[in-house]
């Protein structure tokens, strides 16, 4: 019997996967799974504590408070977790867990989110504003 290692560093779950074997991806140590949010592959990522992307949901760069639109909302709402404030079920504002949207508002790039990063938006913003009028 032959034995195969596989390297498997991201893999795409459709909408429809309903299960996944425990041990599918039991020698795969650093995975990204990306797939829809609310599904089935979501669920499985966490509970096995795997880097989740959605690849339904664009967040938008800046967009601290994911309305879809980038304006000082997002600054404040950048501010006030920065501050330490949390919603009304305790949790904090911005999931820093979440890759994707600690990217977007990691302006700076420096894998932390601090008043830097408020500034940058704040630049970000009034550069973007610019160029539209």
């Amino acid at each position: 019997m032959n034995n195969y290692l596989f390297l498997i560093s991201s893999i795409i779950i459709p909408k429809d996967v309903s299960f996944i074997a425990c041990d599918s991806f039991e020698n795969c140590n650093i995975l990204t799974i990306n797939g829809y949010i609310g599904t089935y592959a979501e669920t499985y990522a966490k509970e096995n504590d795997f880097e989740f992307i959605a690849i339904d949901k664009t967040i938008l760069t800046g967009d601290a408070n994911q309305d879809g639109i980038i304006d000082v909302n997002d600054v404040t709402y950048l501010q006030m977790h920065i501050a330490g404030n949390k919603n009304t079920d305790g949790s904090a504002l911005i999931d820093e867990t979440n890759k994707q949207l600690f990217d977007c508002v990691d302006m700076n790039k420096d894998g932390k989110l601090s008043v830097a990063d408020v500034t940058a938006l704040q630049i970000y913003i009034s550069n973007n504003n610019q160029k539209i009028k």
